[in-house]
């Protein structure tokens, strides 16, 4: 029972931990991508942001933002 317990304490915790992480992307950037041709670390990115004042450590695609959304949101209705 004290499993049960601790498994629920660990699930409600990372309901909100995902809703934090997504809540932490509200920053529209562009990232421009290419290739040097080079067989180890060939990708570069340079990631630009349209406000100078926020800063910000990761970048998520469209997708990515979805998909953290509809985690987010499935597991409220689960609540």
């Amino acid at each position: 029972m004290s499993l049960d317990l601790f498994m629920a304490i660990l699930w409600l915790s990372s309901m909100g931990a995902n809703a934090a992480l997504r809540g932490t992307f509200v920053v529209s950037v562009t990232a421009d991508c290419w290739d040097d041709g080079s067989a180890i670390n060939a990708g570069h990115c340079v990631v630009s942001r349209r406000s100078a004042l926020t800063k910000r450590a990761a970048v998520a695609g469209k997708g990515a933002l979805a998909e953290m959304s509809a985690i987010a949101g499935l597991s409220a209705l689960m609540m």
